[in-house]
């Protein structure tokens, strides 16, 4: 069962809740996980370095814009995220 992405560092990319997502938009998984793997690196590298931890999804994909064409699942799925619901859906 898919669980929504909570707001929290850790949720964002925990995995779970980001390969549910992946499976539902057809995402490649495999790079995906590669993606998160780095993405946990740099931030770790960014916190240690004084960069305030991030706590959205809106400040992770602010914070991917740059390199978006490496973390293209990730950016991909964020985006998505980010979107609003459809008006269709909620007739």
């Amino acid at each position: 069962m898919c669980t929504v992405i909570g707001p929290k560092e850790q949720e964002l990319l925990g995995g779970g809740a980001v390969f549910c997502l992946a499976e539902i938009y057809a995402c490649d998984v495999k790079d995906l996980s590669h993606e998160l793997h780095q993405a946990k690196r740099i931030l770790e590298r960014k916190a240690q370095s004084g960069m305030q931890k991030l706590s959205s999804v809106l400040e992770l994909t602010v914070f991917l814009q740059p390199y978006k064409e490496v973390f293209n699942e990730l950016f991909h799925l964020c985006r998505i995220a980010l979107a609003p619901p459809s008006k269709q859906r909620c007739l």
